[in-house]
């Protein structure tokens, strides 16, 4: 309780405040409000996490994840429906050459994301790794198949 009856502290900056006060008049902070969002007290009409008794980390401060990152990680997903569907109508002859190429320049994107993050600009770390590893599965399958003479419409 605070100094008297119908007071109490907030949990978040101490001030006296009435027990029936849905916010701290001070800082703004929710009394006896369950966790969730709520508006910011530090930037007015953002929303904010109260995990009812204190406020979570402000989101302004959040790296943003790399875009290269997610461009890798759409690429190496999309072989199989985008380029499978390309290769299966082209010459023959031009199919390991352009899935090759598509592998390579996935696997360029991913190690520059995997760079660009490293320099701590961004997040992402796990996206351009997966987008890596994807390709790294594809172009081993690709191998061991043409290695033991398996013939496939899309490599």
């Amino acid at each position: 309780m605070g100094n008297g009856p119908g007071t109490t502290y907030c949990p978040d900056c101490e001030a006296i405040v009435s027990v029936r006060a849905p916010t701290c008049p001070q800082c703004g902070a929710p009394l006896n409000a369950p966790a969730g969002m709520y508006e910011d007290p530090e930037r007015p009409g953002q929303m904010r996490y109260w995990n009812g008794s204190g406020w979570a980390p402000s989101a302004k401060n959040a790296k943003p994840i790399d875009r290269l990152a997610i461009v890798a990680l759409v690429l190496a997903i999309a072989y199989f429906p985008l380029v499978s569907t390309v290769l299966l109508f082209a010459v023959p002859s031009l199919r390991a050459p352009v899935a090759l190429v598509y592998w390579s320049a996935t696997a360029f994107l991913g190690v520059r994301a995997l760079r660009r993050i490293s320099s701590g600009g961004s997040r992402g770390r796990g996206l351009a790794v997966a987008a890596i590893v994807i390709t790294l599965i594809l172009l081993a399958g690709w191998l061991v198949g043409t290695l033991a003479g398996v013939r496939t419409p899309i490599a």
